[in-house]
């Protein structure tokens, strides 16, 4: 339970301020168990009960906030841009610029009722998150803002981290903040200039994805397109979330899917041609193989432990 309960924290560091709804805990807390070694013999039954007492122990936990947010209100708080500012303030409608956080709820109220009567009582409204001094360490790596990080492109990092295992475009990055070019292009630059989220380039052309770096912080003669059946021989004692071929660019991925993979393997040993799969590509085409091949020797310079 130690280790669920530490997952989880990270992971709602990871979500942001506004934290998480009730279904996206369950989804946490389904994702730790899939992952988990003993897995496979002794398997959690992840169900509405065992949730509901998750709960009960996540609630109490110090820096972790139970609160209600408001209806409609997005997954990510996004301040107005600058220049709508300005136009604002040149005669035009000023449009609410109210900031929207999390509402916190009475401390006897959480402590004394169970997680279906809140549900019954906020419904998707309730959210769980740890404090927003603890979300921007993990999302920045310091206690210290630096003062270049502005409302908005903090608000941009928050999306990306939110998107951490599959990316997201930039494209979607404007379209969800309702943000300008201008303005996501800064907020991008920022993250990218401090190390902590990553630009890779994948499927269709002028496609730029962003993948948050501390999630990231994982010979036959047959035609090149077929499938090779032989890594289902080996199945390993850990298992990831899928991945594809977008993720191959990603070094910090591939990297830290390989030593979480070691470290549940004896003697921190695996078959390397089994590797790919293991790490969560199921579908191992050759062509496919061979990029991944060139990335491991990146992905494996330096300590491994």
């Amino acid at each position: 339970m130690d280790g669920l309960i530490a997952h989880i924290l990270q992971e709602l560091a990871f979500e942001g301020d506004l934290g998480s709804d009730v279904s996206r805990l369950r989804q946490i807390i389904s994702q730790y168990h899939a992952t988990q070694f003993i897995a496979a013999s002794h398997p959690q039954i992840v169900d509405d009960k065992f949730c509901a007492f998750v709960w009960t122990v996540l609630a109490i936990q110090d820096h972790v906030v139970v609160g209600v947010v408001p209806e409609g209100a997005a997954t990510v708080y996004f301040p107005p841009q600058p220049s709508k500012i300005k136009a604002d303030g040149k005669g035009k409608t000023k449009k609410d610029t109210v900031s929207i956080s999390l509402t916190p709820l009475p401390s006897n109220e959480v402590s004394n009722q169970s997680l279906d009567s809140l549900m019954a009582k906020y419904g998707d409204a309730l959210r769980v998150a740890v404090e927003p001094d603890i979300c921007f360490v993990c999302l920045t790596g310091s206690h210290i803002r630096p003062s270049k990080l502005s409302a908005n492109a903090y608000a941009v990092l928050q999306l990306i981290t939110r998107a951490r295992t599959e990316g997201i475009s930039v494209t979607d990055i404007s379209r969800q903040s309702g943000y300008d070019p201008k303005t996501c292009f800064i907020s991008l630059k920022y993250s990218l200039t401090w190390d902590i989220s990553t630009k890779s380039k994948w499927g269709e052309p002028r496609s730029t994805f962003e993948a948050e770096i501390e999630c990231a912080a994982e010979e036959d003669n047959e035609e090149d397109d077929e499938v090779d059946g032989a890594n289902q021989e080996f199945t390993a004692n850990i298992q990831f979330e899928p991945i594809d071929n977008r993720h191959m660019s990603t070094i910090a991925v591939v990297k830290a899917r390989i030593k979480r993979l070691l470290r549940h393997m004896p003697n921190g040993l695996h078959v390397y041609r089994h590797l790919l799969e293991a790490i969560g590509f199921k579908s191992t085409l050759k062509k496919e193989r061979r990029v991944f091949t060139h990335r491991v020797p990146r992905a494996t310079q330096g300590p491994l432990h």
